[in-house]
């Protein structure tokens, strides 16, 4: 092989060494972890960094959608506050 391919071959095998444990974060923490993740990992690995972003915000519109369908299973119940303190 030569040198010029040789060291293609190692550029390309370091530029990917993040870890692709940071897709937690995102998953667990929605876009507050897929921020933390994109500012730790953008120097290392700039597709996971932007992947994490991403997720991050799917997270969120999952999240708000959830909440949003669940005031219609539980709809909030006038007057609870009121009840809860004086019991």
């Amino acid at each position: 092989m030569s040198k010029m391919k040789m060291k293609r071959k190692e550029r390309n095998q370091t530029t990917s060494s993040a870890s692709k444990a940071w897709y937690i974060m995102p998953i667990v923490f929605g876009i507050i972890g897929g921020a933390i993740a994109y500012f730790v990992v953008r120097k290392e690995d700039r597709g996971l960094a932007s992947n994490c972003i991403k997720l991050g915000l799917v997270m969120l519109v999952i999240q708000i959608v959830i909440g949003y369908s669940s005031s219609y299973v539980y709809p909030y119940e006038y007057g609870f506050l009121d009840d809860f303190l004086n019991f």
